[in-house]
């Protein structure tokens, strides 16, 4: 291989191929002898090779020319210099000094005698003048440089030859070349060196303070000369040494933008190259000089090949500098070579000079050729991450292997670099992770390719082995699949099993609620069915028989769950809105009372003590909040703030923090109709002490600016404007808002004596040994009742609008006294006549009419809380909840609940049951209706009847409210079978009649769409195709016809029953057809081939047939009061059911499938599992035989019909007008400030 390279990278001049290595050596010798003064013997030479004697002879005047040239340019020029004699000379250049040395010449500062100018002047040495090729090369050179006109390359003046040397003369460069800027540049690099103590040449200073030319520019200024640069600056100045100096950063921004700007230009020029058809092919630092101005200068084409000439470089010659070769180079196949091998060679020179580091580093010379051809260069960003995304990606575009993948021209790189000079989005894109990897797999394909081989032998090796071992696994695997196989199918019956244990135990549950609810067990019932919950696997038992029992156990009888520990206190807001419940974990919460959800916790900064009051307007709720002794809830220290919660939110508003004091918190209360608040506090000598302050419009924290001390003991009402206190035996009325005396009343008080105010704050109420029963007139201190034969105690209950009392009398013994304070009216209610002695809780209704009690029997446990009349004394109903202690009632605002606690539960008791009670019946038929069905969508309900004094056979129903729609008379006889098409548009009818028996109808209007004309007796049963295309009707004449629902055409006539078909129905997948009759047989048929596939024989009469919801079961029923269940893809009997001891008509599965519902001649639904094949209850009401049954498609209504003409609604959803009726647990949330 023929290695061509320049001079930096050692190349010689004998590696260039001379054709004449002997005359070649010849030459060198001589002009070194020559050069040193002596006299060649040319007779020595030509004694041992005679032959070349004569061209030794002819070449003699050029090589003493050229040595004589050479000992002259070895002689450097003083300052000020003027041409003279004794210099060598070339034509009409006079040589001034050697300023570089290339691998295709040498390059001298010349004055151009005639012009007076200093040119540089390019030379082929005399020993490459020998070679053809390079003499070729050299004119090539001086035909490319001629051929160019860019501002950013060096223009050449003249071309000569003068005694046989060949040369030409360029434009001098008064600068230096990137090579040695990289040099200087590096010195910043260095570890351990000071900035100040670095000397970098003018251009260099220049470049870094300034950016460089874009190329629009003109050249000029001034650089420091470089000795290697084929075309030379003059020589270096005295007053332009470098100093020491300081310098910016080599890694800012505007120093990236220098290199970008020196790039450009580069681009630009080398596009000028290419567009004229030459490549210049060593493109490199050294080749590219910088002009102090920063205008750079494109160089040395003496590798370069021109567009049409032949290529002198053959297959094999490795053509540019190695270490900014591209890959094609460095593979030397020239007919790889193009214009992107400068474009390479030009990302190169950038990468090197924005890292100051070449691209791949080393001095072996064939590890850098395989390293250029087969691996990338390391991303400038790893070694300086300051350097701009955007530069580092056009670099490495520039620099990609593959030439397809570089820039297409140098104009676009040019273009692009323009772009991030400018701030523009560059068209460059960063390879993508996968181009990544494929980079990699073709730097590497030898090892990869080794890799994948040893991959593929080890395969092979291993599948050889595994062929051995798998013929002895493979039966061991087919034993243990064996074994597996069996264990899934224990495991699977296991599953199976669990199951039909789980719906047994299902409908066990079910029953005893059914049981507990009859016997008026309610709470019990509710109990039974909330522990039946989901499956670990997801599955909810919970379908219409729960749903059915949960809506009549809540009824009257609704829990309200949130706390976990007992409830000790419940108080209603007057204005009815909101509840409020405190356990004994001094956890307080808030309920909204219409829908029964919990609000919210109340809660404070520690611990939420004593028991919630409500302002009067039901706006506001208040407690107090304690310190905690320890971490234990149960032992409270000292009350510490008065909390005020919005009661609608459960939002704190306000807290109001105590002093320290000695005596210990009593009670809080509103008064003055929630303007005020008023507090108590026992004082360390065991007197009270009454603290009053005055809500502000904003809720902030009350003043309390009226107190009271040294009493014995006070009542605050909340509707009223003054406050009872007890001092020294006198009763006084006091302003809240002043807290002065406005009455006294001097009584004497003694043990056993009650006293209390109303709520509004107009009487006052005192009893006692010798008082009896006494009532004050608050405002005018006047007594306006008494009655000494009744001794009340404590706590008396007012109703809520202040005119009716209630206390027990002192005695107990369930003896409550009443007063009318507006009439001073006693009444004496008894409300245990066996007198024994118990402990009461009352509450008054709102307007005085009703008393809530419950009691407490002395040996524990709470009796049934009962509610009575209070004009006429009598109990209006009662009922006896779990053994518990019973908190005092509450009623609601419109006294149609009352709200009491026992354990952890509160309980509303709605005394006035919501009027959509179920079973829901309505009689719109006038005789016997034969059919129920319900539209796909579950909101019509149609119904069919008998003609008896009916003039509408066919009514359609609102499901939800049962109101009447639309009816129309469908047929003059009976109607006998009803069916809704899959998309509820038409109902098709069918009656017991000879002709115009079964007949399409118009859900909307109520219009006859067709008549199916084919039946000549009685049509008893119709089904519509689960995708509406085909309708089956079938009757008394043994036949099952098929119809087009569309066309009313016939479709088909299914023959073989030898007596009344009863019932038909289609499988859920459209596929089978099912027939039963009163031939005891049931018939399955293809619904495509119209063809029998089962025969299927039972003992009695066939009644009803349905397909369950998936098809896997086929349900009958006969006259006998049987269940069958059937498997209709083989026709096997699965199981009997003995449901009724009478005829069951009305057959149907829910839509989940678990329940089937049966009824007929006892009147009675009866409701099954069907996989535990147990009832779970009966439905009672019809008092005729049942003829039809249907669920809504939600399975949560049961609707049947009867002989009478009744119609009943069988409702499971949740009670619309009253409260939720699930645990309210997870609905509450923590108020806002917890």
């Amino acid at each position: 291989m023929n290695i061509h390279t320049s001079h930096d990278e050692s190349t010689n001049d004998d590696e260039r191929g001379a054709d004449d290595p002997i005359l070649a050596r010849w030459a060198a010798e001589l002009a070194d002898r020559l050069r040193a003064g002596e006299s060649p013997d040319l007779e020595r030479y030509t004694r041992e090779h005679p032959e070349r004697a004569e061209q030794l002879r002819r070449l003699l005047p050029t090589i003493a020319m050229m040595a004589k040239l050479g000992t002259a340019a070895d002689q450097p020029c003083a300052p000020g210099f003027e041409p003279g004699v004794g210099q060598g000379t070339v034509g009409d250049f006079r040589l001034l000094r050697e300023v570089g040395r290339g691998g295709m010449g040498v390059v001298y500062e010349a004055l151009e005698v005639p012009l007076g100018r200093r040119v540089a002047l390019k030379i082929l040495p005399f020993a490459a003048a020998l070679d053809p090729r390079l003499l070729k090369r050299f004119q090539l050179e001086a035909q490319a440089v001629a051929s160019l006109n860019h501002r950013n390359i060096v223009p050449i003046y003249s071309v000569g030859r003068d005694r046989g040397i060949a040369y030409f003369a360029m434009q001098l460069i008064d600068g230096c070349t990137l090579a040695d800027v990289n040099r200087e540049l590096r010195q910043f690099d260095k570890p351990g060196v000071l900035e100040e103590t670095i000397k970098v040449s003018d251009v260099t200073r220049s470049l870094l303070k300034r950016p460089p030319l874009t190329g629009s520019g003109e050249a000029g200024g001034s650089a420091m000369a470089d000795c290697e640069a084929d075309v030379a600056p003059p020589p270096p100045q005295p007053e332009r040494a470098s100093t020491p100096h300081s310098l910016p950063p080599t890694r800012g921004r505007a120093f990236y933008r220098m290199v970008a700007g020196l790039g450009r230009q580069a681009a630009e020029a080398l596009a000028h190259v290419h567009e004229l058809g030459i490549q210049h092919r060593d493109i490199k630092p050294a080749n590219l000089l910088v002009d102090r101005s920063g205008h750079l200068w494109v160089t040395d084409f003496g590798l370069a090949r021109l567009q049409g000439d032949g290529d002198q470089t053959r297959t094999g010659d490795m053509v540019g500098t190695l270490r900014y070769m591209s890959p094609e180079q460095a593979l030397a196949q020239p007919g790889m070579i193009d214009h992107r091998t400068d474009i390479y060679s030009l990302g190169a020179t950038l990468y090197e000079l924005l890292t100051l580091r070449p691209p791949f580093g080393g001095n072996d010379r064939q590890n850098l050729l395989m390293r250029i051809v087969h691996e990338e260069p390391a991303p400038p960003r790893r070694m300086s991450p300051t350097i701009p995304i955007d530069l580092e990606t056009i670099v490495s575009k520039a620099m990609a292997r593959e030439p397809g993948r570089r820039y297409a021209t140098a104009q676009e790189l040019a273009e692009d670099l323009t772009r991030f000079l400018e701030g523009h989005p560059v068209l460059a894109r960063r390879p993508s992770p996968v181009d990544g990897a494929a980079k990699w797999v073709r730097r590497r394909w030898s090892l990869v390719a080794t890799a994948a081989a040893l991959i593929l032998l080890f395969v092979g090796i291993s599948i050889a082995g595994l062929s051995w071992s798998n013929a002895r696994l493979r039966k061991s695997n087919e034993r243990l699949q064996g074994e597996v196989a069996r264990a899934d199918q224990l495991q699977k019956l296991a599953e199976e099993k669990q199951r039909v244990a789980n719906r047994h135990l299902y409908a066990a549950q079910i029953r005893l609620a059914e049981q507990a609810l009859g016997q008026g067990q309610i709470q019990r019932t509710q109990d039974i069915l909330d522990e039946i919950q989901p499956d670990p696997d997801g599955y909810d038992p919970r379908h219409f028989a729960w749903h059915y029992l949960r809506r009549l156990a809540t009824r009257e009888i609704v829990p309200l769950r949130g706390h976990e520990v007992p409830v000790h206190y419940v108080t209603i807001s007057p204005d009815g809105r909101s509840l409020a419940s405190s356990d004994t974990m001094r956890r307080v919460l808030l309920w909204d009372v219409t829908t029964g959800k919990l609000r919210a916790e109340l809660a404070g900064k520690t611990l939420v003590t004593g028991n919630p009051k409500f302002s009067p307007d039901g706006r506001l709720v208040i407690a107090t909040e304690s310190e905690v002794i320890g971490n234990e809830i149960s032992r409270v220290g000292q009350v510490r703030a008065l909390l005020i919660w919005d009661a609608v939110t459960g939002r704190l508003i306000t807290r109001t923090a105590f002093k320290a004091r000695a005596g210990h918190f009593l009670g809080a209360g509103f008064v003055s109709g929630g303007a005020s608040l008023g507090i108590q506090w026992v004082e360390p000598d065991a007197s009270i002490s009454v603290s009053l302050g005055e809500l502000t419009p904003a809720l902030s924290e009350p003043e309390f600016r009226v107190e009271v001390k040294g009493l014995q003991g006070a009542r605050f009402a909340p509707g009223g404007r003054v406050f009872c206190t007890l001092e020294h035996d006198r009763f006084q009325f006091r302003d809240v808002t002043t807290g002065t005396i406005r009455h006294v009343l001097a009584v004497r008080n003694g043990p056993g004596m009650f006293w209390d105010l109303s709520p509004d704050g107009r009487y006052f109420v005192l009893s006692g040994p010798g008082h009896g029963v006494t009532i004050w007139n608050v405002d005018t201190c006047v007594e306006i009742s008494r009655d000494e034969t009744r001794i009340v105690r404590g706590p008396a209950s007012f109703s809520a609008d202040g005119q009716t009392m209630v206390a027990e009398d002192v005695r107990g013994f369930g003896v409550a006294h009443l007063c009318d304070l507006s009439t001073q009216r006693w009444d004496t209610l008894r409300l245990d006549p066996s007198g024994r002695k118990q402990a009461f809780h009352f509450s008054l209704s709102a307007h005085g009419a009703q008393l809530g009690v419950t009691c407490m029997s002395e040996g524990g446990g709470g009796g049934p809380v009962t509610l009575w009349d209070v004009r006429t004394r009598q109990l209006i109903k009662s009922f006896r909840g779990r053994p518990g202690i019973y908190t005092a009632p509450v009623f609601t605002a419109d006294d149609q609940s009352l709200f009491l606690a026992c354990s952890p539960e509160i309980i509303q008791w709605s005394l006035v049951p919501p009027d959509n009670e179920t079973p829901r019946s309505f009689s719109g038929h006038t005789d016997e209706v034969w059919a129920v069905v319900f539209s796909p969508d579950g909101r019509i309900l149609a119904s069919g009847s008998n003609d008896t004094e009916e003039s509408k056979t066919i009514k359609l129903w609102d499901a939800a409210t049962g109101r009447f729609l639309r009816g129309w008379k469908g047929h003059d006889a009976t109607v006998s079978a009803l069916a809704f098409s899959p998309d509820g548009r038409f109902l098709a009818s069918v009656a017991l009649c000879d002709d115009e028996n079964a007949k399409i109808w118009d859900v909307a209007t109520g219009h006859l769409r067709s008549t199916l004309v084919g039946h000549t007796k009685r049509v008893r049963t119709v089904a519509y195709s689960p995708d509406g295309t085909l309708l089956a009707t079938a009757g008394t004449d043994h036949v099952v016809r098929l119809w087009d629902s569309g066309t009313g055409r016939s479709r088909g006539v299914l023959t073989g029953h030898t007596d009344t078909v009863q019932q038909v129905a289609f499988s859920p997948n459209g596929q089978q057809l099912a027939s039963a009759g009163n031939d005891r047989t049931i018939r399955l048929w293809n619904v495509a081939t119209r063809v029998q596939k089962h025969h299927l024989d039972g003992p009695e009469h066939f009644r009803a047939l349905v397909f369950s919801p998936d098809g896997s079961l086929l349900a009958t029923t006969d006259e006998v009061g049987r269940i069958a269940l059937w498997d209709p893809a083989s026709g096997t009997l699965l199981a009997k059911i003995h449901c009724d001891d009478g005829e069951l008509r009305g057959l149907t599965f829910s839509p989940n499938g678990v329940l089937i519902a049966a009824a007929g001649a006892s009147r009675s639904i009866h409701l099954w599992d069907v996989t535990a094949r147990q009832e779970l209850m009966t439905l009672v009401g019809h008092e005729q035989q049942i003829n039809g049954l249907a669920f809504t498609p939600d399975g949560m209504i049961l609707a049947s019909c009867s002989h009478d003409g009744v119609i009943k609604l069988w409702n499971a959803n949740s009670h619309t007008s009253t409260k939720h009726v699930n645990k309210v647990t997870g609905n509450g949330q923590k108020s806002p400030n917890h």
